[in-house]
């Protein structure tokens, strides 16, 4: 069978979480306990049984495999970082976290709440952050309502 191309983030339906995707290996709809096991062991020095137990705990409906919207809460609940996910962006929950990458640093730079593709949401606040190059910082929000028609 033809693989389905890459899309761009933009570009994914509604409620698609990219890294949950990428995360699922096998394809099946939920990432397995193996699937997450290298993301847990960013988060740090955990036993193999502390790491079970992270997992069995967002598997709210013990069916051995986070959903999309389990691993969403597990994202939030498990405090992961850009530090630790190393990618341009990921969700938190609803939320859209936004990563910027300096050298071999990850950190995060803005976030989108009630991102379309971070489970869903008609309206949306946004922020920002950053420095410049002449040492000073900034920083920066709002809120997007998105009607459906």
């Amino acid at each position: 069978a033809e693989a389905a191309p890459l899309q761009a983030p933009e570009q994914l339906e509604p409620g698609a979480d990219e890294f949950f995707l990428e995360s699922d290996k096998d394809g099946d709809g939920e990432v397995q306990q193996q699937e997450a096991a290298a993301l847990i062991a960013r988060l740090g020095e955990h036993s193999e049984e502390q790491s079970q137990a992270m997992f069995k705990e967002q598997d709210r409906d013990s069916s051995k495999g986070l959903s999309m919207l389990e691993f969403g809460k597990a994202m939030e609940e498990w405090g992961m970082s850009c530090s630790a996910i190393h990618r341009s962006y990921f969700c938190s929950c609803s939320t859209q976290i936004h990563c910027c990458q300096s050298g071999t640093t990850w950190r995060e730079c803005g976030h989108v709440a009630h991102h379309h593709n971070c489970m869903g949401g008609g309206g949306s606040s946004y922020g920002h952050h950053g420095s410049s190059a002449f040492g000073g910082s900034y920083g920066g929000g709002g809120y997007h309502q998105h009607g459906w028609r």
